[in-house]
């Protein structure tokens, strides 16, 4: 069940695993979170674990069965790495699983009982309920109180625990009011055992929606504003720098804010060398994105906030998108809120930017991410009846030549000024952007300034651009020069019918 703490159970089981018997240190820990996602957002998920643990391959797998046997195979080949950790958190849909069976060694929590996975996995149950004393000591911990009887003979607090069935989330909620008096008790009972179908979640027969908004109504009027716009952010740790930019506050006054919402349990502040940040609970990113005001609707208001958001990083890097500072969520997610704000001018704006996507390409380290960014823009567009044709040039010039991008230099003005045609907007805006760079003294660019015509000489142009084995492939193939005179494999009128390896 949601928001009984398999999480944070986990999570403090290899902590302490780490940090006192010294585990994981040759190997590391990957975290993966699943969650209520479909076959091909499993497969960008997997995808982009295999550019971190540093898999290539030779063809690029094309579904869940082929990169998990490409998972298997590195894995198998890499003994180090085969003792990785990975943690698969919240798998919803049983079907997955088998796609995750490359990892020797994993742990994964699900809110769900799959009967059939003791036969692949050693299941471990957990209490997905607080008893009645640990529910007390929890919130005497919040009220200071040492004497735990004093909780124990109030009927008023004891039927509040009753009431919410003892839920871990739901008691550390109530535990974050700091309830008094019985009437505080009481009249919180009465919200929690209040029969509400509107947004009701399954699995819960107490009113848990009606327990998150007690406690958001305890919060000041501004407080409570600035917390319901938190729900416009990924399902991932929210780095402070993206949440001053939505709030539109000073370092000091968000952290100010952040840690009253972590004292009511709303959110879980964390500062550590990584950085400053929060995290919401799966079951608060819900309820924050059922959300509107009234005489408004969800996706009005999600539109808002997004565009709110979009703004703020805006007002932070003047308009200048490749200037705002890296905090781990901006470069991965601005195309998600842009699309979500539905402002086509500013998704323009960015995706035109090469020196965006050299910042963004520093960050991620691969063009996985630039493409699938690309690949939901032009989704959008299609969507909305807009041009999208440029784009899927674009899309498809970062397909083609992928390899010859340098991923340690990211010179990705060179690569388009070198790999676009000659009469693309692409290869246009790269030269607008490299006689910028040009200027300021800080780089120097080279690009093809003529074509030859003849026909025959055209076909070898094309063919020394398009070498390979395979149609539209542009990766070149020579053999080991260890094992005799050096040979190259081409094609010869690659994308037409007469193709032929030469």
């Amino acid at each position: 069940m949601a928001g009984s703490g398999k999480t944070i159970a986990v999570s403090q089981a290899i902590r302490q695993a780490a940090e006192r018997n010294g585990c994981f240190k040759g190997n590391g820990v990957y975290w993966i979170k699943i969650g209520d996602i479909d076959d091909d957002k499993l497969f960008n998920k997997l995808k982009g674990l295999c550019i971190k643990l540093g898999i290539e391959w030779k063809q690029i797998p094309l579904d869940l069965e082929e990169i998990n046997a490409h998972m298997h195979l590195f894995l198998e080949n890499h003994q180090q790495k085969s003792k990785t950790l990975f943690v698969f958190d919240d798998v919803w849909r049983n079907s997955h699983y088998q796609y995750l069976t490359f990892a020797k060694k994993s742990i994964i929590t699900s809110r769900f009982i799959n009967p059939e996975n003791e036969l692949s996995y050693i299941c471990i149950p957990t209490s997905d309920r607080f008893t009645e004393d640990e529910a007390i000591q929890l919130l005497a911990k919040y009220q200071h109180i040492e004497n735990l009887d004093t909780l124990r003979n109030n009927s008023c607090v004891v039927r509040a625990i009753k009431s919410c069935d003892g839920l871990p989330l739901a008691i550390a909620l109530i535990g974050g009011l700091r309830l008094k008096t019985n009437k505080q008790w009481m009249d919180a009972v009465a919200v929690i055992e209040r029969k509400e179908n509107r947004n009701r979640l399954a699995n819960y027969e107490f009113n848990l929606y009606g327990t998150f908004s007690l406690s958001i109504q305890q919060l000041e009027d501004e407080e409570q504003q600035q917390f319901l716009r938190l729900g416009v952010f990924k399902r991932v740790a929210i780095p402070i720098e993206s949440i001053m930019a939505l709030w539109k506050y000073d370092q000091y006054s968000a952290i100010s804010l952040m840690s009253e919402l972590n004292n009511k349990s709303l959110l879980k502040y964390v500062e550590n060398n990584s950085g400053i940040y929060c995290v919401l609970h799966d079951l608060m990113i819900d309820y924050l994105q059922l959300f509107k005001p009234e005489n408004d609707t969800c996706e009005n208001w999600q539109r808002t906030m997004n565009m709110s958001l979009i703004e703020g990083y805006a007002a932070h890097c003047d308009g200048n998108w490749h200037m705002y500072p890296n905090d781990d969520y901006y470069f991965h997610h601005l195309i998600y809120h842009a699309i979500q704000a539905g402002n086509n001018q500013i998704l323009r704006e960015i995706l035109t930017n090469f020196l965006w996507m050299i910042e963004k390409l520093k960050v991620v380290k691969t063009l996985f991410n630039l493409r699938l960014d690309i690949q939901d823009y032009i989704h959008y567009l299609k969507a909305n009846k807009l041009n999208w044709q440029e784009f899927e040039e674009l899309l498809e010039l970062l397909h083609r030549y992928e390899s010859y991008l340098d991923a340690d230099n990211v010179d990705f003005i060179q690569f388009l000024l070198y790999c676009a045609k000659k009469d693309s907007w692409i290869i246009t805006k790269a030269g607008e952007f490299a006689r910028q760079r040009i200027s300021s003294n800080t780089h120097h660019y080279w690009m093809i300034t003529s074509y030859p015509e003849n026909k025959t000489e055209d076909n070898l142009w094309r063919a020394s651009k398009t070498m390979g084995t395979s149609w539209k492939d542009a990766v070149p193939r020579c053999s080991n020069p260890a094992y005799g005179s050096l040979k190259w494999i081409c094609t010869n009128d690659n994308e037409s019918e007469n193709c032929t390896v030469m």
